[in-house]
């Protein structure tokens, strides 16, 4: 059972991350000055923050 609950993580974890970066991907060609992996750190640190006060 633990390991559903744990395969179930990260299947969340990878959809959540593979979101992130398509979306860093978009923002780095519309501002490519600035470039996708600036925009991927800065949504890593909002997701960070914002799925830890959901999870708790």
């Amino acid at each position: 059972m633990n390991l559903l609950k744990d395969w179930k993580n990260r299947i969340y974890g990878m959809s959540v991350t593979f979101l992130l970066a398509i979306i860093a991907t978009i923002l780095g060609n519309f501002f490519p000055i600035i470039g996708g992996p600036i925009f991927g750190i800065l949504l890593g640190m909002l997701a960070i923050i914002l799925l830890k006060n959901k999870r708790n």
